[in-house]
């Protein structure tokens, strides 16, 4: 039978520490994906009975890039249901454990768009057990920015259970302070801050922290040129 989605991106590890990682169904995949709402789809790969010669390609459903921005997307293996389709001659939609991972893969439908831009960041093997739900606190520091990534400027906004003292400063990767925000008292609720880059600030990724009430807040900026 031929595949049902013949265009198809492949991206896959042919070596290095993330190959030789061997799980089973007990974990679910997870990454972080950037969607630009182009309707493209994206699914992950696993290598399967990777101890003997059966072994197959077995991939998850298709997931539609209908959003903007970055979104935690996961993979959980032990349910069957889970499992998507490829070809006949590349995976029988049963995983069979010792697993491996094996790509990222893009498609699109006929219709729709043909390029985009996607951004993949923090795979990882995670397992998930049931400890209780508690109300979120309203007394907590939020802190997050938009767009992100980001090529002039990005809206940096918190919120503040109390009024205190802020410092608010974007770092680079070997933690070098690029830009100091925020270092005052400011009031209890919500505050926005723009941060315009600088002309000669090279693209790549930034920190930016948040330092209040004796705690320190961290998130990731994404700039692109």
């Amino acid at each position: 039978m031929a595949s049902i989605h013949p265009w198809l991106l492949r991206e896959y590890l042919a070596g290095g520490a993330p190959r030789e990682i061997i799980f089973d169904t007990t974990y679910v995949l997870q990454c972080y994906v950037f969607g630009d709402h182009s309707y493209n789809r994206f699914r992950f790969c696993v290598d399967d009975s990777t101890m003997d010669e059966s072994q197959f390609h077995e991939v998850s459903k298709w997931l539609t890039l209908n959003w903007y921005g970055w979104r935690l997307v996961e993979w959980r293996l032990s349910d069957p249901n889970s499992v998507g389709y490829w070809t006949d001659d590349v995976g029988d939609r049963t995983l069979n454990p010792p697993l491996r991972f094996d790509s990222f893969q893009l498609t699109h439908e006929i219709g729709d768009s043909v390029s985009g831009v996607i951004y993949i960041d923090e795979l990882r093997l995670v397992r998930k057990a049931q400890i209780g739900v508690e109300e979120p606190s309203t007394t907590c520091v939020t802190l997050s920015n938009y767009p992100n990534p980001f090529n002039t400027k990005t809206m940096i906004v918190f919120s503040l259970p109390k009024p205190g003292v802020v410092e608010l400063t974007v770092y680079d990767v070997t933690g070098r302070a690029v830009a100091t925000l925020v270092n005052g008292l400011m009031g209890k609720g919500r505050h926005e801050v723009t941060f315009h880059t600088p002309n000669d600030m090279a693209a790549g990724v930034y920190f930016y922290s948040l330092r209040f009430d004796g705690k320190l807040f961290t998130n990731k900026l994404l700039l692109v040129r």
